[in-house]
C-alpha cells in the first residue's frame, strides 16, 4: 500500500472538491461552514476556476475550487497550509474579483451574487481559541453590518480539537486535516459522505501517475523556496557588502571633510594671531574674523580657541 496523500495536499484537496463526481463532498463542506439552508446546495454548480481575465496581463487569478450556489453566491474554497505574506489580502482581493466579475455593461447591482470566500489553512491566523471565524463589512466595534456581500470564513485546522463539538464542521475539519491511513480511517466512519471522500483519497493516493505529478510539483516549490532563500542571502550579503563599502566612503569623505575644516580653523587662528602682532585694535580683528573678544583673547594668551 502506498504512503497516504494527504487531503489537504493542494492538488488532491482539488480533486476531492473540485471533480464533479465530487460534489456532494463539497456541497456537505460548505453547509457545515455556511449558514444557509439545506435547499442552497441541491443545485451547486462547479465553476471555471480562474477567474477573469486582468487587461494588462491577460491572466486572472486561479482559485483552489470555485462553485455557484441556486441563489447566486459565488464561492472560493481555498487551501493554505502556510500563513504567508498578505494572504489576508490575497483572499480579500480574489473575493472582491468574484464579486466584480458577476457584473457586465448594463447590468444592474441587484443582480449581484454574494462573494464568499472559505479560507483552510495549516496554521493558525489568530491567537484565540476558536477555529472558524466569518468576516463581513461591518462597523468596528458594532454589530453593525454594512453589507454582506463580501464573505470570508476561515477554518484553521490546528485549533480543532480531538473531541467533537457536535457539529458536521468539525468532522470535515478532522477530515482535511488527516496525515496517514488510521486517521483517514477513522475520519471516514463520521459521515457517509466523508467516507465517500476518504474513497477518493486512496484512488488517487494509489495513482502513479499522480504520485509523480505530486512529487515534480513538490519539487518545484522546494526548488522556488531554495531559490528564494538563496536569492535573499545574497541580497543581505550584497547589502551588508555596500552598507561597509558605504561606511568607507563616507568615513573617508567626512575625513576629509573634518580635515579640511581643522586646516581652515588653524588658518583662521594663525590670521588672528597676525593680526594681533601687526598691532591692529581687537575691535577690528572681532569684526575681520567674526571672532568673540573672549576668543581672540585665547589666541591672545596661546592657549587653544
Amino acid at each position: 500500500m502506498p504512503d497516504l496523500i494527504p487531503p489537504h495536499a493542494d492538488l488532491l484537496f482539488k480533486h476531492v472538491f473540485g471533480d464533479e463526481e465530487n460534489r456532494d463532498c463539497l456541497a456537505s463542506l460548505l453547509q457545515a461552514v455556511l449558514d444557509l439552508p439545506t435547499e442552497a446546495f441541491e443545485d451547486l454548480e462547479l465553476l471555471n476556476n480562474e477567474l477573469e481575465h486582468d487587461a494588462d496581463s491577460g491572466k486572472g487569478p486561479v482559485l483552489d475550487v470555485r462553485a455557484r450556489l441556486a441563489g447566486g453566491e459565488q464561492i472560493d474554497v481555498e487551501i493554505q497550509l502556510q500563513v504567508r505574506r498578505n494572504l489576508r489580502r490575497r483572499i480579500t482581493y480574489y473575493t472582491a474579483r468574484m464579486l466584480a466579475g458577476q457584473l457586465r455593461a448594463g447590468q444592474d447591482y441587484e443582480g449581484l451574487g454574494r462573494a464568499i470566500t472559505v479560507l483552510i489553512t495549516g496554521e493558525n491566523l489568530w491567537a484565540d481559541g476558536g477555529y472558524h471565524h466569518r468576516y463581513v463589512m461591518c462597523e468596528p466595534g458594532t454589530d453593525r453590518v454594512f453589507s454582506d456581500v463580501l464573505e470570508v470564513d476561515t477554518l484553521e485546522l490546528r485549533k480543532v480539537s480531538q473531541v467533537w463539538d457536535g457539529t458536521q464542521l468539525w468532522k470535515w475539519a478532522k477530515f482535511i486535516a488527516v496525515r496517514d491511513e488510521e486517521e483517514l480511517e477513522m475520519a471516514a466512519q463520521l459521515d457517509p459522505v466523508i467516507a465517500k471522500a476518504a474513497k477518493v483519497v486512496r484512488e488517487w493516493s494509489a495513482d502513479d501517475q499522480f504520485r509523480l505529478q505530486m512529487e515534480a510539483r513538490e519539487k518545484v516549490e522546494r526548488d522556488y523556496i531554495s531559490r528564494m532563500r538563496e536569492d535573499l542571502a545574497d541580497a543581505r550579503d550584497q547589502a551588508r557588502a555596500e552598507g561597509l563599502a558605504e561606511g568607507l566612503a563616507e568615513g573617508r569623505a567626512e575625513g576629509r571633510a573634518e580635515g579640511r575644516e581643522e586646516g581652515r580653523e588653524e588658518e583662521r587662528v594663525q590670521g588672528i594671531r597676525r593680526a594681533l602682532a601687526a598691532g591692529l585694535g581687537v575691535d577690528i580683528v572681532a569684526r575681520v574674523f567674526q571672532a568673540s573678544l573672549e576668543e581672540i583673547a585665547q589666541v591672545n594668551s596661546g592657549s587653544p580657541a
